[in-house]
């Protein structure tokens, strides 16, 4: 299993890689609740889900672009690592990220994004950004609430901004968020 890249008392954070994710990640990215507000269809098959995860992987063209593994980290210290959840940057400076429906409401997806801004703002190659930038759909209560207990503030409210992949056409408003380096 990949090294946890940071720590929190109940999670680790690592570098998505196919050899030790592919599996978890699909099953978060074909999961039809965990996607209900994303840009990103659901379902699809594992091969889809390879090309996404190396799609957010650092190019020349988007040196900015990656994913980390959630990994719930095992109380008894002898299992395994499992990945409930998935973090990155879709676009520069713009966090998205998904959690498995089972590990809602139970704190990891704040806890995770309080833990990837901290290491994310001390990397040397982010010393050039003073933003984070986030969004959630208006009617995405849940995602305000993470964004809001891991220190985003709230910024712009934008009309018709973005397309849900399970609205077809229909475009979505979005509330934006920001977290400025600390």
């Amino acid at each position: 299993m990949a090294p946890n890249v940071a720590t929190s008392k109940r999670l680790g954070l690592q570098v998505l890689n196919e050899e030790d994710h592919l599996q978890s990640y699909h099953a978060i990215m074909s999961d039809a609740a965990s996607g209900v507000w994303s840009t990103s269809s659901h379902g699809g098959t594992i091969e889809e889900s390879r090309a996404k995860m190396f799609d957010r992987q650092p190019s020349k063209e988007k040196p900015w672009s990656q994913t980390w593994a959630i990994c719930l980290i095992p109380e008894d210290g002898r299992e395994t690592s499992k990945v409930i959840g998935a973090v990155g940057f879709p676009r520069e400076c713009e966090i998205g990220y998904r959690i498995k429906p089972q590990y809602w409401g139970k704190g990891y997806m704040t806890e995770a994004l309080v833990m990837f801004a901290g290491m994310w703002f001390e990397l040397d190659e982010n010393k050039k950004y003073d933003r984070l930038l986030a969004a959630a759909d208006p009617a995405n209560a849940a995602s305000h609430r993470v964004l809001q207990k891991s220190g985003f503030t709230k910024g712009e409210y934008k009309e018709k901004a973005y397309q849900r992949a399970l609205l077809g056409d229909e475009k979505s408003d979005l509330q934006l968020y920001y977290m400025d380096r600390p």
